[in-house]
């Protein structure tokens, strides 16, 4: 595992415990991602990241925009330290979780993902307007797959659909920029209060979890 990573949480675990000692119960924060060293080239292959899909107490999910925003700004607060705590000594990029794309090609590429094949679960399949396809198997040449309703929700973090695994143009800045009102707004004191720039980036990233990942100094 990086030396970085195991620093970033070195810190989760002692924020978990000051909330307790401050009377939270219940699951502070969930890994369910660390290192994965059969997957191709990533981070988490290299002990580099971790995903998280609870933190403070809080859901990080697509569904859950309200709790996802505060989950991921409360990492990024304690990331910077408290009161007579000094910031993390790491630099870290956060994937933020996301929804499910609704263009053609992104629907596409999202039901067909065989390294997540729950993405299924959220999507009709069609061939022609107006008709549900039920038999199996389907083929991609003559289906398309489309958001079901119930998950057509507004994202908790950016305005608009971006490339997944991407940063929008212009750094940190440009991420910052690209964020609905709520989160911007949650987000803009943090990145004014990171003189040390612990945070170096943002991107989408999956939709049920906060990606952290370190990078290089």
């Amino acid at each position: 595992m990086s030396p970085d990573l195991a620093r970033v949480l070195d810190r989760m675990l002692s924020a978990a415990e000051r909330r307790r000692a401050d009377g939270a119960t219940g699951v502070d924060f969930a890994i369910m991602s660390l290192y994965r060293p059969d997957k191709g080239p990533s981070p988490h292959r290299d002990g580099a990241a971790v995903d998280i899909g609870v933190y403070a107490g809080k859901t990080i999910n697509f569904m859950r925009t309200k709790d996802s925003v505060l989950a991921v700004a409360q990492f990024y607060r304690d990331m910077l330290g408290g009161e007579g705590e000094a910031k993390v000594d790491a630099k870290i990029a956060l994937g933020l979780p996301r929804n499910p794309r609704m263009d053609p090609a992104g629907a596409l590429a999202e039901y067909y993902d065989a390294g997540h094949p729950e993405k299924k679960n959220y999507y009709d399949i069609t061939s022609t307007p107006g008709r549900v396809i039920t038999e199996k198997p389907f083929t991609v040449a003559n289906t398309r797959p489309v958001l079901k309703m119930e998950y057509q929700v507004p994202d908790a973090f950016f305005q608009r659909e971006l490339e997944p695994d991407r940063s929008p143009a212009g750094g940190l800045a440009g991420a910052v920029a690209a964020l609905r009102p709520e989160a911007q707004q949650a987000f803009k004191l943090l990145v004014e209060k990171d003189v040390g720039k612990v945070l170096r980036f943002m991107f989408p990233d999956g939709l049920d979890h906060l990606h952290v990942q370190v990078v290089r100094r």
